[in-house]
């Protein structure tokens, strides 16, 4: 059994590029700046990268909310 934490990471990873995008983080400290979580969501709102991102939650949305169809 994985600790919270760890199983969060793991899944995290596993989603990135199907429901996510990864947020950059500090070498320093490992810590978010507001500007790489600015430029994230940019990334997916705005972007054409993000297009398949966008179309990914929707379906992902419909389904949690409708159940399989």
């Amino acid at each position: 059994m994985l600790t919270g934490s760890l199983d969060m990471v793991l899944v995290a990873r596993l989603m990135h590029g199907r429901l996510g995008l990864v947020i950059e983080r500090e070498e320093r400290n490992g810590s978010f700046t507001s500007e790489s979580v600015a430029e994230s969501i940019r990334r997916v709102l705005v972007e054409k990268e993000g297009k398949p991102l966008r179309a990914s939650m929707g379906y992902e949305r419909d389904f949690w909310q409708h159940g399989v169809t």
